[in-house]
């Protein structure tokens, strides 16, 4: 489980300025998560002891979503006021995986498809033996993050892993490489800039 502390530093000249730390689980047994009574008590205090302000916009992902999982992009808008001018700062780019009321924070929409919950989700469906296979598991990555480069975007498989290349880095082929074992079921994901030819 994750810890959440959170504290105010009040400036006498500004509004207060919240800091939060959450640490997520480490462990390598279960995915990084925050449970829902965890998130509304950080909703909640940004609510109650900020001058922030939270959006939350449900992506959407049909596929996903028929695996029984959510997509959730945050955004948070701190207003300020210094030296006698006013304004507001977006901080955005925070997403947030959810399956069956379990929620994984995400810093970077690439790095979805390399989380624990993500591969749990796709292994419920998936299972990558041939390139039938591999095209379902292709239209579930272009649904969350759309390949950059559609004239490169393709799949292959090399030994026990499955390169489902998304753009180009120089003159390398980049994308996700997906590890599978005996069975086809996915062992893990990782994006790699240069995958192997």
């Amino acid at each position: 489980m994750a810890s959440i502390s959170a504290h105010t530093i009040k400036n006498m000249e500004t509004d207060k300025v919240v800091i939060l730390d959450i640490n997520l689980s480490k462990e390598t047994d279960r995915p990084q998560s925050v449970s829902n009574s965890e998130t509304e008590l950080v909703l909640n205090y940004i609510k109650n002891s900020s001058n922030a302000s939270f959006g939350v916009d449900t992506l959407e992902t049909p596929r996903l979503n028929a695996l029984n999982a959510n997509l959730f992009a945050y955004s948070i808008i701190h207003t300020y006021e210094q030296d006698g001018f006013s304004g507001s700062k977006l901080h955005s780019g925070m997403f947030v995986l959810e399956h069956n009321g379990t929620m994984q924070h995400i810093e970077s929409i690439r790095e979805i498809p390399c989380t624990k919950l993500f591969k749990q989700i796709a292994n419920a469906q998936i299972t990558l033996v041939t390139n039938d296979d591999a095209l379902l598991l292709e239209e579930l990555l272009d649904e969350i993050i759309p390949a950059k480069d559609e004239e490169v975007k393709s799949f292959y498989k090399e030994g026990d892993n499955w390169l489902f290349v998304r753009d180009t880095f120089f003159n390398d082929k980049s994308g996700y490489a997906v590890e599978v074992d005996t069975n086809g079921k996915i062992a893990a994901i990782s994006y790699k800039l240069k995958l192997k030819n």
